[in-house]
């Protein structure tokens, strides 16, 4: 006759939730004097097919596999801020004319705008000026030299000379700079220079290559020093700021590897690097930031995106891992149901680490030996609460 216990399945789960997980009322002491782990408690138990299925048994080959010991928080994608730039006028003006729009690529020295600013015009007049009135000082020294290897002119009437070309050289390298400043480049420069053009328009010019995310600028508005008109990201790269606790922290270093896991893209992982560890702590959270830079070549991550980080803190090769659910536990001793040909025995072990539902296991098992994943809380509790005349649960009389 099959075992009462294992009938059917309802009857089985009430059975089982009488009997339970006892470690210590049966069996014999677990372990040996030379530190070796044996299996708990003597012989073994068979399991019939119709029981096998009703218990959804499943049974795992040990294999050496690699182990990955991580730190889980969670986190959110941000900007690159050293790619980051926000573009504005240096002077006041009106915006004329505008070549970019929302999403569009742009490369560092670009024109992003034009504005007319009266500043301009009288920056430019005041270069053209300077750059006359150093024609004038040089073509003075020049003459001064001259008559002084004459002996014309004395000594201090070419050195006066002399210094009134250096501060005025002085007077156009600075309405020259302020040019620059404003945003024109040195060919744009020598060009009105050719050309004597006072015309009071003034470039914004892009200083970073990447992808306008931001646009302020309208044609015909007024513009200041103080208006963010263009924002530019290059978001090839991208940071991943992580609230890591306190407790956490003594385990995260600079340059470990980081797996980002995005609800956008389930099927998907990313990879990263800790570039930073915050320095202060969340006086609430008891959390400091740990960031991590992240490739981001193909554009999919965006800024503002929250994610899962898995700060991967240890890497083991050849390691014996298990479903962390098929390690039963109790007062301090850890066993799992081994198969043994066409047997099941309780076999002590002794855990690691716990990461991702998978357990490390340090001793106990070998490779090759077999541990069953799935149907082992049925079979520890036969054998642990079975007569000495069970031997096969399911078993029926002859």
């Amino acid at each position: 006759m099959m075992n009462a216990g294992f009938k059917r399945p309802a009857a089985m789960v009430t059975v089982l939730s009488l009997i339970g997980f006892s470690l210590g009322c049966q069996g014999e002491t677990i372990g040996t004097d030379s530190g070796e782990l044996s299996d708990y408690g003597t012989g073994g138990v068979t399991v019939a097919s119709e029981v096998e299925a009703a218990i959804d048994l499943a049974v795992e080959e040990v294999r050496p596999q690699t182990f990955k010991f991580a730190v889980s928080v969670a986190g959110m994608v941000r900007a690159n801020q050293n790619k980051t730039a926000v573009v504005g006028p240096i002077i006041e003006g009106t915006i004329s004319e505008i070549f970019v729009d929302w999403g569009e690529p742009v490369k560092k020295g670009d024109v992003l705008a034009y504005l007319k600013s009266v500043d301009v015009g009288t920056a430019k007049a005041a270069y053209f000026q300077a750059r006359a009135a150093l024609r004038v000082a040089v073509a003075n020294l020049e003459r001064k030299k001259r008559l002084f290897d004459e002996k014309i002119v004395p000594e201090k009437d070419l050195l006066q000379a002399e210094a009134e070309r250096t501060s005025v050289q002085a007077e156009a390298d600075a309405t020259e700079w302020t040019l620059h400043v404003i945003g024109f480049t040195e060919e744009e420069v020598a060009t009105f220079s050719e050309r004597h053009d006072l015309t009071a328009i003034m470039p914004i010019i892009a200083p970073i290559s990447g992808v306008i995310v931001d646009r302020q600028a309208v044609i015909g508005a007024m513009a200041d020093p103080s208006m963010e008109l263009f924002t530019i990201m290059d978001l090839s790269t991208l940071w991943v700021d992580a609230a890591v606790y306190e407790k956490d922290l003594a385990k995260v270093r600079p340059g470990q590897q980081v797996e980002i896991s995005i609800i956008a893209y389930p099927n998907e992982t990313f990879s990263g690097r800790v570039s930073y560890i915050g320095n202060t702590l969340d006086k609430e959270k008891r959390t400091a930031v740990v960031r991590a830079v992240l490739k981001n070549g193909d554009r999919k991550i965006k800024p503002g995106m929250f994610v899962t980080v898995r700060i991967l803190t240890t890497e083991k090769e050849n390691a014996t891992v298990l479903p962390e659910g098929a390690v039963l536990s109790k007062d301090g001793i850890s066993v799992v149901v081994i198969q043994d040909a066409d047997e099941y025995r309780l076999r002590e072990v002794q855990m690691g680490m716990v990461a991702d539902g998978r357990v490390e296991i340090l001793a106990g098992l070998s490779f090759g030996e077999r541990v069953v994943t799935s149907g082992h809380n049925q079979i520890a509790a036969q054998l642990l609460g079975r007569t000495k005349t069970d031997s096969e649960i399911g078993n029926k009389d002859d």
